[in-house]
């Protein structure tokens, strides 16, 4: 049997050490990092709606002009540099949209979803939208159009399922339905009754998912003073949407609509709690929020442009830092407090 020799052994040491020291370190991790819009309420109709009848003259004026506040905002969106890596839609996409049961009805034939499908493919970056109140138009006596219609309808022209998450720069984002608990339930005490209920399964399935500590963004279409308490009584961590957002302290931020103002809910919630403006009476209501997932920061860069319990927001140009557009003259409907 043959032996290694001390000076061949000295060789391959000497060998070994340099090929150790040749091989290029590891490169570091990519920083997590993403920049994100936040729609919400945009309200499209379709060709058949064609005569106004809302709750107010504002409302009547700025339905009309719901698809092209949504391209207005898609051409600014689609225009800012950094591009944005995802946009949001907090609910209310469409209005007035359901006119037959029959899904292939709206392939066949054009309505407020393939209105709203045809924008958000002219984006250039994904859009990910929730289910607000007016995409479903079912009723608590059960006529009206079903919610499994409604549902069936924004996976096909949306893919979106009625709730789900998705991730950014290192932050998970849950895009909830307040419209799965009791106040939408047939025959129940509270359906109709104007909050928003996400029902058991939602709230076990979000309380899960929470634990692993992943720095998270909760949105639904419903501010906080508007979910209904006690859903689960019998599952005291689990009991509604405000008490798991209490305990899973890295749920960091809240977002939603519906109110149709601009509203900080901060102070009363005990995490950034917002209601975010409604795109339906202004093409400036969105804000840019950037995410640093290594950080487990969230940047609200163009906070300031919100003009609080207002319908409208100021306008701010993206071509590089942020800022506000001096002298800019403000084509919104707005309005200051209630109507």
């Amino acid at each position: 049997m043959s032996t290694i020799g001390p000076r061949a052994l000295a060789l391959l040491f000497a060998v070994l050490a340099l090929v150790a020291c040749s091989t290029p370190p590891a490169p570091a991790p990519a920083p997590r990092r993403a920049r994100v819009v936040i729609l919400t309420d945009t309200h499209v109709i379709g060709p058949q709606y064609t005569t106004p009848s809302e709750n107010s003259p504002n409302d009547n004026a700025s339905i009309l002009h719901t698809p092209d506040r949504l391209r207005a905002v898609r051409d600014r969106i689609n225009a800012m540099r950094p591009r944005p890596d995802a946009v949001f839609v907090l609910g209310d996409v469409l209005h007035d949209a359901h006119h037959s049961r029959d899904v292939e009805w709206y392939e066949a034939n054009r309505s407020a979803f393939s209105v709203a499908r045809e924008i958000f493919a002219t984006f250039a970056m994904p859009v990910h939208v929730l289910m607000g109140n007016h995409d479903y138009e079912d009723e608590c006596d059960g006529s009206g159009y079903p919610r499994q219609l409604s549902e069936d309808l924004f996976r096909r022209f949306f893919a979106a399922q009625p709730y789900y998450a998705v991730e950014y720069g290192g932050f998970r984002f849950y895009l909830l339905n307040g419209q799965q608990g009791r106040t939408w339930e047939h025959g129940h005490a509270d359906c109709g009754n104007g909050q928003a209920s996400f029902g058991r399964d939602q709230l076990r399935w979000l309380d899960d998912q929470l634990a692993d500590g992943r720095p998270s963004v909760v949105m639904s279409h419903y501010m906080g003073l508007l979910w209904a308490p006690d859903e689960v009584p019998a599952d005291p961590a689990r009991r509604d949407l405000r008490t798991i957002m209490r305990n899973r302290r890295n749920a960091q931020m809240y977002l939603g609509g519906h109110t149709h103002r601009w509203l900080d809910f901060s102070a009363v919630f005990g995490h950034q709690h917002y209601v975010v403006g409604p795109l339906r009476y202004d093409d400036d209501n969105f804000w840019v929020l950037d995410l640093d997932g290594d950080r487990q920061t969230i940047t609200i860069v163009d906070r300031a442009k919100a003009i609080w319990s207002n319908t409208c927001a100021r306008t701010w140009s993206y071509d590089g830092t942020p800022a506000e557009v001096p002298g800019a003259t403000e084509q919104g409907d707005c309005v200051m407090g209630a109507e």
